[in-house]
């Protein structure tokens, strides 16, 4: 049973990817979506999206949880790389 449930969610992460990444598609032009490695299918805990510069993220952070869903802030702007 456990492993019938895994594997459901891991599906319905695939699925919610998937989902997510099409519809954002037409906002390519001012976000950065993720993109699975070559070769891989990935069970995707979480969806980041970075801005482009000249958006305004808190504008799209208020938009986005205004709309229930949870954000969180990974990067920190003065470093432009990953917090560890």
């Amino acid at each position: 049973m456990h492993s019938l449930r895994s594997s459901h969610h891991l599906l319905r992460r695939k699925h919610n990817f998937d989902r997510l990444r099409a519809a954002l598609a037409d906002i390519e032009d001012k976000v950065i979506l993720p993109v699975p490695c070559e070769n891989s299918r990935p069970s995707w805990f979480g969806f980041l999206i970075t801005v482009k510069e000249g958006i305004d993220r808190k504008a799209v952070v208020e938009y986005v949880e205004s709309h229930g869903v949870q954000t969180r802030n990974l990067l920190r702007k003065s470093y432009k790389t990953p917090m560890l």
